[in-house]
């Protein structure tokens, strides 16, 4: 006896590999027939059939697809995941599995030195205080996570920047070799905990501090593990090139696994001509002449999110970590804002240019109202300049500036198509899961975090025809799936685990917008994770089936 039977689909299996027609059987958690099964029993059959007649006009295909469930190698979970059943926008998107720790933080490990680091970055509920973190170590957190309700699995890197505060606190200078031991036994605890590997994030505060010495340290233990080294690279503007090349050096001198998270180039903000090509030339030569295993990922969007304290210099950004009230008290003085407003010309380099229209506040504790609105906005609002206006939020938000988010418009639209269409790229949210209901309403401004998954099947795939649908589905299931080591998912093959998603091929379309960016996709019917329905035609049944997962690289 069958615990589902799912009939009447059109299979895509993940390998890229043409449709083809069968049925699937699912049992005890694992897919365990495919074929016909019309003779098999099942506790519960699914006819993957729409409700429509044959060839109408508005849907001439009268089949869902069943996919394996879509698999997020670059998320960010780790802001939201402890709201458990919550936190349902990825599951909604047929997204199973979910990646977080990435772009340099994690959840552990934690010490006194980085919990209000950590706690910052939370968004899973309103006024959490340092004493409700339980855990201290990798192993702490997997453990935690066990007792918590989750949509999907997930599984994390250790980030660079959490590994650095746990030692350091949030201080922006090179360590020092003693600091360098500790990180290096911290990072062996979380890989002997099941950690996926080290994320960087060296465009901003405290990663960018770090020299190659340290980086290429802490790698050298990830590989090791055969581990995978994330790095969100020091810019990927003006100097996006050297940027590149300092990742694919570490990756030479270590022999670590390198995926370079959202390897995109930002529109406009003094990139070298065709940096872009030069990137991807490093990249395909690197494996190609060197055997280097590299790869990388992007967000299907045009805008995506980014750090408010990271156009922010070192400087500053030091002190506001020790003292906030004492870093807003320079702000009084007009030398020191002369000299902030001139060492800011970083990170979102268009910021610096005044292109304020192209920056919206994501995320704020101070401001929930303002979330979404552009600095352009704010500043009509509050009567000011943008740049007075960013400020204003800044020390509104107090001792939670490290919790503040942006949400730009980075890339422009023939780019983001070269970037989802290229071989190498595997496809990704760069967002957390939140909710149309309850705190997680209010948690973030990101498309990507109610429709990613919808936006490159419905747009890329049937709007612009530029990517088959069966490349668009491996570029989500299997790629990432191999990229990090999960040998029993991310493919719609008989002893697989059975995470599987079926959408409407001619439905599916993301309902968000720039302007709107809240709104779960239209045609994602049914979700199963490991074995249980999640989604039900569109619905959540209630069920939590998420495991946190070891990778087997």
């Amino acid at each position: 006896m069958l615990d589902f039977k799912i009939t009447g689909g059109r299979i895509i299996d993940g390998t890229g590999n043409p449709w083809f027609t069968a049925d699937v059987g699912i049992k005890d958690g694992k897919i365990v027939a495919i074929g016909n099964l019309k003779n098999a029993e099942a506790r519960t059959t699914i006819v993957a059939k729409m409700r429509v007649p044959y060839r109408d006009e508005r849907n001439p295909f009268p089949w869902l697809v069943v996919a394996p469930g879509f698999i997020d190698i670059h998320s960010h979970a780790d802001y939201t995941i402890l709201a458990g059943i919550q936190a349902d926008s990825f599951v909604r998107q047929g997204v199973t599995t979910v990646v977080m720790g990435n772009c340099g933080f994690s959840l552990a490990p934690v010490s006194e030195r980085n919990i209000k680091y950590v706690v910052h970055q939370l968004r899973h509920k309103e006024g959490i205080h340092s004493n409700e973190v339980e855990w201290r170590s990798f192993q702490d957190l997997v453990t935690f996570l066990r007792t918590i309700p989750l949509l999907t699995n997930v599984l994390s890197f250790v980030g660079h920047n959490t590994l650095r505060t746990a030692v350091m606190g949030v201080e922006s200078r090179p360590a020092t070799h003693e600091e360098l031991l500790q990180m290096q036994q911290l990072l062996e605890e979380a890989l002997d905990a099941g950690a996926l590997g080290l994320s960087a994030g060296l465009e901003f505060p405290p990663g960018r501090a770090a020299d190659l010495n340290e980086i290429v340290s802490l790698c050298r233990v990830v590989g090791r593990y055969n581990g995978i080294y994330a790095p969100h690279i020091r810019n990927r503007d003006q100097f996006y090139v050297p940027s590149v090349h300092e990742a694919i050096e570490v990756a030479k001198e270590t022999a670590v696994r390198l995926q370079i998270a959202h390897l995109n180039c930002r529109a406009n903000t003094g990139a070298p001509y065709r940096a872009w090509e030069r990137v991807v030339s490093m990249v395909e030569n690197a494996r190609d002449v060197d055997g280097l295993d590299i790869g990388s990922d992007c967000i299907p969007y045009a805008w995506g999110p980014g750090s408010y304290i990271g156009i922010l210099p070192d400087w500053f950004t030091t002190e506001l970590s020790r003292d906030p009230q004492a870093a807003f008290s320079m702000l009084k003085d007009r030398a020191t804002l002369a000299q902030l407003w001139r060492d800011s010309d970083r990170y979102w380099r268009f910021i610096h240019r005044g292109e304020w229209e192209r920056v919206k506040l994501a995320s704020s504790k101070s401001h929930p109202e303002l979330i979404g609105a552009t600095f352009s906005e704010i500043a009509e609002r509050f009567g000011t300049t943008p740049w007075e206006a960013f400020l204003q939020i800044l020390r509104d938000e107090g001792e939670d500036v490290f919790g503040l988010h942006l949400y730009g418009r980075l890339f422009d639209d023939k780019h983001v198509v070269d970037l989802v269409t290229h071989p190498l790229f595997c496809l990704s949210s760069d967002a957390a899961p939140v909710s149309l209901t309850g705190h997680l309403a209010h948690a973030f401004v990101n498309q990507a975090g109610f429709g990613w998954t919808a936006r490159v099947l419905g747009y890329f795939v049937r709007e612009l025809s530029v990517m088959r649908l069966e490349e668009a589905v491996r570029k989500m299931t299997s790629f990432p799936a191999e990229r990090i080591g999960l040998h029993d998912r991310g493919l719609v093959r008989e002893g697989f685990r059975a995470d599987l998603v079926l959408f409407d091929p001619v439905e599916i379309a993301d309902t968000t917008s720039p302007d709107d960016p809240v709104g779960y996709p239209r045609g994602i019917a049914y979700v199963f994770v490991n074995g249980e329905l999640v989604v039900a035609e569109g619905k959540l049944t209630g069920q939590a089936p998420g495991v946190v997962l070891r990778p087997k690289l």
